[in-house]
């Protein structure tokens, strides 16, 4: 499925999945101040900066995080061919 939603979304992939990934990090409890600061990020289309935004607090408040979403966090890591030490501390975030 991820493949297939890559490439459903087109050129401007990365935008619409960090804003997707932003949407569902605020659900599950990312403080409003910091989907504030994400948000600003993505409205000056800094794709990266959002994204390292969302990854790092989350991570500090320690948000329990289900696989769904780190699969999120995955796929937009690679539409902006980041690597996965950008993300893959959100590992130990991933109820079991």
């Amino acid at each position: 499925m991820r493949h297939r939603l890559k490439e459903w979304l087109g050129p401007d992939k990365s935008g619409v999945l960090v804003k997707q990934l932003l949407v569902e990090a605020e659900r599950l409890g990312l403080p409003s101040r910091d989907t504030t600061i994400a948000q600003e990020y993505l409205d000056y289309a800094e794709w990266g900066l959002a994204f390292e935004h969302i990854v790092t607090q989350i991570f500090e408040y320690a948000i329990s995080l289900t696989a769904s979403f780190y699969e999120q966090v995955e796929v937009c890591a690679e539409s902006m061919k980041m690597p996965p030490e950008a993300y893959s501390i959100l590992l130990l975030l991933v109820k079991k």
